[in-house]
């Protein structure tokens, strides 16, 4: 969920005094305007931790480019272009890929954990009969099959934006059919069964994994991590919180195995 805005002083004096040096005004420009830039992120990208991440990103890139001389005449039209430029350019944007996303539901270990995979595979084979004829020809083509949809839409006599299209609407009635399930395999997830590892670490996204590795592999503090990676602590804050979420852990674990690993690595 985004943060509450709220009001305060204004922001062209939050910004001198940010650009003097104050990080509490950096801290209230943040809070003040994360939840507008979540919400147009949302907008773009559909999925709650990717707007999540966007935000961050385009208010920690704000904050620098205040600090390097901006001075936009409208802070938020500004902010929000920021967002739609990280979206557009970055990585997670790319709404053809975004449409192929595995709808496998991968079994964690246990034999509770097989019988709600069991159960959760009869409930996604249950939803996708659901789906017309048409779509169900598209999933399985573009998300079973994996084929490319510059092959796929010839085959299907049809164009790149309407083959994206379909799929996009397949895959949101999918997951919305979904959706209602997937408490059940939160219940029975199994817990993480050995140590943390350096590979596992180097699965998570860059800005995770390299607020994770500053805090945890360096052993830096909170406030001088969030200093290192020119962000604010709120950003890191949220950034190692999806971070232990995957790899599920607490900040209070042991990471003395990922650790050696990744100074060992280091030295070679």
């Amino acid at each position: 969920m985004p943060m509450v805005e709220e009001a305060g002083a204004p922001i062209s004096e939050l910004i001198e005094r940010w650009v003097a040096g104050d990080a509490a005004a950096a801290e209230e420009i943040y809070q003040r305007y994360y939840a507008r830039a979540w919400r147009f992120g949302k907008r773009l990208l559909r999925r709650d931790e990717d707007a999540e991440e966007v935000a961050q990103q385009a208010l920690a890139s704000g904050l620098e480019g205040l600090k390097g001389g901006a001075r936009p005449e409208r802070f938020t039209g500004w902010i929000l272009g920021i967002v739609r430029h990280a979206a557009l350019k970055g990585w997670k944007i790319d709404r053809r890929e975004r449409a192929t996303e595995s709808l496998s539901l991968p079994a964690k270990g246990g034999p509770r954990t097989e019988l709600v995979q069991r159960e959760m595979e009869g409930i996604l084979q249950e939803a996708l009969a659901r789906l017309d004829e048409h779509d169900q020809r598209i999933v399985e083509l573009r998300v079973v099959q994996k084929m490319k949809r510059e092959d796929v839409a010839p085959r299907l006599g049809m164009s790149l934006s309407t083959l994206d299209r379909h799929l996009e609407r397949a895959l949101t009635n999918l997951r919305e059919a979904l959706s209602r399930h997937f408490t059940t395999l939160v219940l029975f997830e199994a817990p993480r069964e050995g140590p943390i590892t350096w590979a596992s670490v180097q699965e998570l996204r860059p800005s995770f994994r390299r607020a994770f590795e500053v805090r945890h592999l360096e052993e830096a503090s909170l406030e001088e991590t969030a200093a290192r990676l020119g962000a604010p602590v709120a950003t890191v804050e949220a950034r190692l919180k999806h971070a232990y979420e995957q790899l599920r852990c607490g900040p209070d674990d042991d990471f003395s195995t990922a650790r050696a690993e990744w100074q060992a690595r280091r030295n070679e």
